[in-house]
């Protein structure tokens, strides 16, 4: 098989790993933007497969429309995901303009081909064994890639933000989100500049995606490690007491009290 099939479709693999950990770990406290960031990757990667082996133009183009569900909604989510990690609450009436944009965008792309406004002019050719589409970007297109940069920057000043002002967000997880942003924008236009035969974007939406899986490990494991001690505090057989290093009575359960009535005097 090509190496640059190979590429894509061991990234595919990955990102169906990645989905079946997402879901078998988090069942319960699953969250609705990371759940269609982490199903969207994979079909995202399907067109990229699709494309590399294309035969013709209408089906390259079918497969590029597959790929741009990622291009115009994996960013989006990215950035919700990255609200929801600094505790920021998105507006929905923002939250629903922001995807009636992105849905809005993707309206151009179905029109590739067809119309100028995102493809002024596309063919396809082969390089490296693999099938390129080589295009003349339209309007539409240049709109695309300055919403994408906003994006960026958007979740880049949101983990500045975050870290100067949240004391109840962890500085490491921040700063593997601010990491992984920069890295991933460098994959993804940086790619670009080497070869049109293989694309960078999919290694990077991998990138985000085992991120987001640490960074909601390291958050679940403070959530359990709270929920023991509120069940120990509030419910708990065994007395709980806790002092300050000056020895300073801090807190107690009821356990506690029973076996010691003159703490809670």
């Amino acid at each position: 098989m090509n190496p640059i099939l190979v590429y894509y479709n061991i990234l595919f693999v990955i990102s169906v790993i990645l989905l079946f950990l997402l879901v078998m770990r988090w069942q319960v406290q699953l969250d609705i933007d990371m759940a269609v960031l982490f199903t969207l990757v994979p079909i995202t990667l399907i067109g990229y497969i699709k494309l590399a082996g294309s035969d013709n133009l209408s089906t390259a183009i079918f497969a590029n429309q597959i790929v741009y569900l990622g291009g115009c909604f994996l960013q989006l989510l990215i950035f919700l995901v990255v609200c929801t990690l600094c505790h920021i609450r998105m507006n929905r009436i923002i939250r629903f303009s922001l995807f009636g944009m992105a849905i809005i965008l993707y309206f151009f792309v179905l029109g590739m081909g067809r119309n100028p406004y995102f493809y002024k002019s596309i063919r396809l050719d082969s390089e490296f064994g693999v099938s390129v589409l080589h295009k003349e970007y339209g309007v539409v297109h240049t709109l695309f890639y300055s919403i994408l940069v906003m994006y960026v920057l958007l979740t880049l000043v949101l983990v500045f933000y975050t870290y100067k002002t949240k004391k109840d967000v962890s500085t490491k997880n921040l700063s593997i989100v601010a990491l992984t942003i920069i890295v991933s924008t460098l994959l993804f236009f940086g790619g670009k500049k080497i070869t049109d035969a293989i694309e960078f974007a999919p290694f990077s939406y991998i990138l985000s995606e085992i991120a987001f899986l640490a960074i909601a490990y390291r958050i679940r494991l403070y959530t359990i490690s709270g929920d023991i001690a509120s069940n120990v505090l509030e419910g708990g057989e065994d007395g709980l007491i806790c002092l300050d290093l000056k020895k300073k009575l801090l807190v107690y359960n009821k356990a506690a009290v029973i076996m010691i009535p003159d703490i809670a005097k």
